[in-house]
């Protein structure tokens, strides 16, 4: 019998205004969901989560993200809605699922602008 553990940490809905650097530590961490908060940005840290799978940082007042997230090369789901992103690094356009999105935002029309 082999037992697998996924680490979650679900950190949604708790008025955070920030990430600790520390977080970087936690490297088993497969889904980080820190959702609905009011982060204004996430610390470069966060890059050194190398099981990371899953990342939502949805709802809350992020700027930019960090130029290292390309680092977190299992990374295969992001979710960086309403938020205030202009831009997303240079180095994730690098990832092959990356690639596949922003041809379907190409395809529809999307140029980076942020909607009204």
């Amino acid at each position: 019998l082999t037992t697998t553990i996924t680490m979650v940490l679900i950190l949604c809905r708790n008025k955070l205004t920030s990430v600790p650097k520390s977080i970087g530590e936690l490297k088993a961490i497969k889904v980080l969901d820190l959702s609905v908060n009011q982060l204004q940005a996430l610390p470069e840290e966060i890059c050194a989560l190398s099981e990371l799978n899953t990342l939502n940082v949805s709802c809350n007042s992020i700027a930019a993200l960090p130029d290292g997230l390309s680092k977190c090369v299992k990374l295969a789901s992001i979710n960086v809605s309403k938020n205030a992103l202009s831009r997303l690094p240079d180095d994730l356009w690098y990832g092959e699922w990356l690639w596949e999105g922003e041809r379907e935002r190409q395809a529809a029309g999307w140029r980076g602008e942020r909607e009204a």
